[in-house]
């Protein structure tokens, strides 16, 4: 059965389709053509990667170094890859997407030289359109530079700049940037992320009552019909990452998920449509 071009989940409520760093499977990740390729296809949301420049800016990226594994300088010069968090904005502008293949996905499509945005300019072009949007916030605990509670004054001023409270949710693997996240804004939505080797159900239950999440998100391959059941019925909606399989969709919906990340939103809305 269909309701609202969603198929059911076993709770009664729509499968949310999520598109991971806007749609990462086609575009180039974390930028503007992903993220409009995304709302084009019918997302429900829209997962996109946050990182603090040296200047303060909030910069929309994956990658904890700039190197040329995602981008490249416009002038082809080369360059030593640094942390971001040691990068102006100016100087994040003279680089961009397209100038390597990602073997991983090799059918991603764009114009060469794609800049990668600022939180800011994301939240423009998302004033007048609907989409949720799930806001990670990235660091790295090692470098003592980025201090975790400026980092999330940073994120959580612009949300509010925007009016953004009731679009947006945060998530991150980082439990300390969580908390911050929380003291600046009570009534800020967390989700909380853990790599599949890190996976332990009571321990990861307990972590998100104690930054009072309302989102777990593990590696969509630890999860079982009882283990999806027993996190819903401590109260937390599921988010899995990054689901890329149609066959594994159709499992995770027979089992009760409540949202799908994936690397293809299109290909996941069409296939509910189905």
């Amino acid at each position: 059965m269909v309701v609202f071009c969603r198929m059911l989940s076993l709770l009664g409520e729509p499968i949310r389709v999520q598109g991971h760093r806007g749609s990462r499977g086609t575009h180039f990740e974390n930028t503007i053509p992903a993220i409009l390729e995304a709302l084009d296809a019918g997302a429900d949301s829209i997962e996109i990667d946050l990182q603090p420049t040296s200047d303060l800016k909030v910069v929309v990226f994956h990658d904890l170094l700039l190197s040329s594994r995602l981008v490249a300088r416009l002038d082809q010069v080369p360059f030593e890859e640094k942390a971001l968090s040691q990068v102006n904005l100016t100087e994040l502008g003279q680089f961009g997407y397209g100038f390597s293949k990602n073997l991983k996905f090799p059918k991603q499509k764009g114009k060469l030289g794609t800049k990668i945005p600022t939180l800011e300019e994301v939240f423009e072009l998302l004033k007048k359109r609907k989409l949720g949007i799930n806001l990670e916030l990235k660091r790295d605990p090692k470098r003592e530079e980025i201090d975790p509670a400026l980092f999330a004054d940073l994120v959580v001023n612009i949300v509010s700049k925007f009016g953004f409270e009731k679009r947006v949710y945060y998530s991150s693997f980082d439990l300390e940037l969580l908390r911050c996240v929380k003291q600046k804004d009570p009534r800020a939505i967390l989700g909380l992320i853990v790599e599949s080797e890190d996976f332990e159900l009571n321990e990861l239950i307990e972590k998100g009552k104690e930054i009072k999440a309302s989102i777990l998100s593990p590696h969509h391959s630890v999860l079982t019909g009882p283990i999806i059941k027993a996190i819903q019925k401590e109260g937390f909606r599921i988010v899995p990452w990054t689901v890329n399989d149609p066959l594994r969709w159709q499992e995770l919906i027979d089992m009760g998920i409540d949202e799908i990340i994936t690397d293809y939103p299109r290909k996941l809305v069409e296939s509910l449509r189905r």
